[in-house]
């Protein structure tokens, strides 16, 4: 461990947060030795969720000053609580709140309470709680777990500056949608928890709410900080505005949680759907519906932003919103509620009658309604989503020209038309044509001189007769994940194409 390196110094990041600031808040992010301690015993632990520290140097100094300790009591404890508790990922976190670091010891703080903790989090007990803080406390000693996180106060400084100039939050919005602010979250930042964010809502264990971000990229590197200046922050934004949702949806959905019960649970039997929301440490029906209603009501805030969908909704598309759509289509409907699709559709009839509906929360009946139409056509809800990825449908070859044939694709849905593709055919006996390099050449600015007209649905590949031998087949496969329409999902099959000059 480098106990004097050197003060890292952030790239300078200018960026305009929102779309349409109403009221902005700047979030400020600082480590706290609190998260730093508990996520490096659940890694020393072998918790996979704490496993994932996107700082190689940092993760080195973790496992060359602690590697001793992996058979700790705390250590082994943390193993016994996660196979008979299954305390981990948010449990952790949620517990590390209530914390208090002084004096060179570890204690509950003063304000907290284990008794609603446990209420609002079954996996702990206040035996559990109280026995696992007697250990924290004694590895904290055991190690001088206070030197090594003094040692890296550069390294906690320099991510935090990093991200926080991201962080102007439209907190009219939150007021708009939900009817409240969010006022002053404690907003933290996790150096050993690499992707893995957590909320920290206020579920009266501990007075207020806040987040913790992992630490998305290492803040050392400059290339990093360029390539999260590039693209990397629409996924910390995203994240960051899911999290501070969930403060104003948990309480929202406890209100309503039983007229969801018998929906969710139907939704629960589904086996994909289960084994899916098992993965994810979603491990009950209430806990899945909670989610989906948070990544629904995050979807929204992008949406009035002009982040989710802007062809659909008046916006200008511009990369971020490309960005924003993907992961909304491809994540969080492909891969966790296939209804999701359906879900933001019903959100219309929210806005269209804004002077009846104030805030989502008159809006609940309405949702429950729908949720319990979902749970009744969960093969609809695939078969629609299955729908939405692009096809080709049509393929037109116009060989009227005497210098060129024009091969024009049709495809089902609106296209990104930024990817492409048109590789050797599976058919080796198949030749590429000669201009599949020209159709390539990013350095030739206008599309068209390479040969390449792409817009909306449509896709013309321009090819030069005079390279061409008679009686010879020319094709190229065009490979499905290159091709995507503007809501973010891609062709589901490659198509081969083929022709004889």
């Amino acid at each position: 461990m480098n106990k004097g390196r050197k003060t890292i110094h952030a790239l300078v990041i200018i960026l305009t947060m929102l779309a349409a600031v109403r009221t902005a808040a700047q979030v400020r992010f600082t480590a706290d030795e609190r998260f730093e301690l508990t996520g490096i015993a659940a890694y020393l632990a072998g918790y996979p969720e704490y496993s994932m520290c996107r700082i190689p140097s940092y993760q080195s100094d973790i496992a060359g000053t602690f590697g001793t300790y992996r058979d700790h009591e705390l250590v082994q404890y943390l193993r016994r609580l996660r196979a008979d508790r299954g305390i981990a990922y948010d449990a952790v976190t949620t517990s590390a709140q209530m914390l208090k670091i002084s004096g060179g010891c570890v204690s509950l703080h003063p304000d907290a309470s284990p008794e609603k903790l446990c209420q609002a989090d079954p996996r702990w007990s206040t035996e559990a709680l109280t026995e696992y803080v007697g250990l924290l406390d004694r590895f904290y000693r055991d190690t001088d777990f206070q030197d090594f996180y003094d040692a890296h106060t550069g390294l906690y400084g320099a991510g935090a500056a990093a991200v926080s100039r991201y962080c102007g939050i439209d907190t009219a919005w939150f007021h708009s949608f939900f009817g409240r602010y969010p006022g002053h979250p404690e907003t933290y930042l996790s150096f050993v928890n690499g992707p893995c964010n957590y909320a920290l809502p206020d579920r009266g264990s501990m007075p207020g709410f806040g987040i913790l971000m992992g630490m998305p990229f290492d803040p050392q590197s400059t290339s990093q900080l360029v390539l999260f200046e590039k693209n990397g922050w629409t996924d910390f934004v995203r994240v960051l505005i899911h999290e501070l949702c969930h403060n104003f949806t948990n309480p929202l959905y406890a209100r309503h949680s039983a007229h969801f019960a018998r929906a969710a649970a139907r939704i629960f039997e589904d086996p994909e759907i289960r084994k899916s929301m098992m993965e994810r440490a979603y491990g009950r029906p209430d806990i899945m519906t909670c989610e989906w209603m948070n990544t629904l009501f995050t979807a929204m805030c992008l949406r009035e932003h002009g982040w989710l969908y802007p062809w659909m909704y008046g916006y200008s598309t511009t990369a971020e919103s490309l960005s924003f759509s993907w992961y909304v289509s491809c994540v969080e409907a492909e891969e966790k509620f296939p209804w999701l699709i359906s879900s933001i559709e019903a959100m219309d009839g929210f806005y269209e009658e804004r002077g009846r509906f104030m805030t989502v929360d008159d809006y609940m009946p309405v949702l429950i309604m729908h949720y319990r139409q979902v749970s009744r056509r969960l093969d609809r809800e695939r078969r629609k989503l299955d729908g939405l990825h692009p096809e080709i449908t049509d393929v037109y070859v116009d060989s009227t020209s005497a210098a060129t044939i024009k091969v024009t694709f049709r495809f089902s849905q609106s296209m990104r038309t930024n990817s492409y593709s048109a590789e050797q055919h599976p058919d080796t006996t198949v030749k590429l044509p000669p201009d599949h390099p020209r159709w390539f050449d990013l350095r030739v600015r206008n599309p068209l001189e390479r040969g390449v007209d792409y817009r909306d649905d449509t896709m013309t590949l321009s090819i030069s007769r005079n390279a061409l031998e008679r009686g010879r087949t020319y094709g190229f496969l065009m490979r499905g994940q290159f091709y995507q329409s503007l809501m973010g999902f891609d062709m589901k099959e490659d198509y081969p194409f083929i022709f004889q000059y």
